[in-house]
């Protein structure tokens, strides 16, 4: 039987574990069935945080170009072009991965997938800038670069950074504009950053909404689940934490004591955050109290305190492949930095089919036992190993008594690498036309 126990250091700095209750194998059952939906919202979220450090990167560069008193033309102007076309692919990533996701986990023919087809449809009409994006994506993809015109230009305060496109140009390069209907806009020219700005805002709010109704219906019992278990163990004293303890020696003065992390604040671990008010962006749904943290305008900061020393005992890794689904408009048309297929290599797929699944990245996991004091790690929690940085998704704390110290069983994991979905597709056309030969 599993333990409820309040872990918490007493003022001598020496460990101290308070078992609250044993749970039921009903109660059992229900944890574990609410820590895998935990993990498996969390996982969901990951292209939205993609996005999101995708969104700080522009930001980041745009504001050296401000604050700089000397710059390359052809370098700033690459790199602005880098940026947005990794801003882009990320838009792109999270819109057809959350669509791949809903169907591979409800069917195809399932209420989540049809609400959320309707959700994209929805909010490519109530909103120019998110229907713009997608357009824009598709036009970077097949005709040019992101970069109309870049201007700065010099004040008192520092530089002014301008990055447009003459909507004339967009027009006459390419004629699928029809999610933004851009030749009935008012506009002759596009500010980007100010679009891409809006754009970013509005998927903040509204995709989360589209990930909590699908995954997260039962959030709401998950975290005042895990926060009332984590309250039990604050009664006994006001710094415990609650952990799970899943094996108990006959004499707990003596022996072994293994424990589980319960999350301690769900939503943070999520990423997510209670909304103060309502958004004033347009809503093709209702938007629950949730909200995406932003990187970007992060929250105050509590002042660092020394990290516990941690003890690598043994590990092993593993690595995990992650697939981006290729669409068949994604190898048709021209574009100037790829392979043009003179020839429909997939007859028989529609414009929106898969027809291919391309190696985007992959993710290395390490199953490491480690040394430490008994409150070192927990879930959510950076380990820095070799060189990387893992973030613990599972954890085992097995408490010896004798020593008073702690060996922990941990699972976490890392991104190691990511292709962008543009050098993908030019791979793809490129191998597809030499094999035409």
């Amino acid at each position: 039987m599993a333990h409820l126990t309040a872990v918490f250091i007493k003022p001598d700095n020496s460990f101290n574990m308070h078992c609250i209750r044993e749970l039921t194998s009903e109660q059992s059952a229900e944890l574990e069935a609410f820590l895998a939906e935990f993990i498996k919202l969390r996982q969901r979220f990951t292209l939205l945080h993609v996005l999101d450090e995708n969104h700080e990167a522009l930001n980041s560069f745009i504001s050296q170009l401000r604050a700089a008193g000397r710059y390359d033309a052809n370098n700033t102007l690459s790199e602005a072009n880098r940026h947005l076309m990794n801003y882009l692919s990320a838009a792109y990533s999270l819109r057809q991965h959350l669509g791949t996701a809903l169907k591979r986990d409800f069917g195809r023919k399932s209420e989540q997938c049809s609400k959320y087809q309707t959700f994209l449809h929805l909010l490519e009409q109530k909103c120019f800038d998110y229907a713009f994006i997608q357009d824009f994506r598709n036009f970077v993809q097949h005709c040019g670069f992101p970069v109309g015109h870049l201007q700065l230009t010099r004040e008192q305060t520092g530089n002014v950074v301008t990055i447009n496109y003459a909507k004339a140009d967009l027009l006459n390069e390419y004629d699928k504009w029809e999610k933004s209907d851009l030749r009935n806009r008012p506009e002759t020219e596009f500010d980007l950053l100010l679009i891409t700005q809006r754009h970013h805002r509005v998927v903040l709010n509204e995709f989360p909404v589209v990930i909590h109704a699908s995954y997260g219906t039962n959030l709401d019992r998950i975290e005042s689940f895990f926060l009332c278990l984590q309250a039990e163990a604050r009664k006994i004293d006001q710094n415990a934490v609650a952990k799970l303890v899943t094996e108990l020696p006959a004499n707990p003065e003596q022996g072994r004591i293994t424990f589980r992390d319960i999350p301690q604040n769900p939503l943070a671990e999520l990423g997510l955050s209670r909304k103060e008010a309502t958004s004033s962006q347009p809503n093709p749904q209702p938007t629950p109290g949730i909200a995406i943290r932003s990187t970007v305008s992060p929250p105050a900061t509590k002042p660092q305190t020394p990290k516990p020393a941690l003890s690598l005992i043994s590990y092993r890794t593993e690595e995990h492949d992650r697939y981006f689904d290729v669409q068949k408009h994604d190898v048709l048309g021209f574009h100037p930095d790829m392979v043009d297929l003179l020839f429909d290599p997939f007859p028989d797929a529609k414009s929106d089919d898969v027809v291919h699944k391309a190696l985007m990245g992959r993710e290395l996991v390490i199953f490491a036992r480690f040394k430490a004091s008994p409150d070192a790690i927990h879930l959510g929690m950076a380990i820095e190993l070799n060189g990387h940085k893992f973030a613990v998704n599972q954890v085992k704390l097995h408490y010896e008594a004798e020593s008073d110290q702690g060996t922990f069983d941990v699972e976490a994991s890392e991104w190691m690498s990511y292709i962008e979905p543009v050098k993908l597709i030019a791979n793809l056309r490129k191998h597809l036309a030499q094999n035409r030969r």
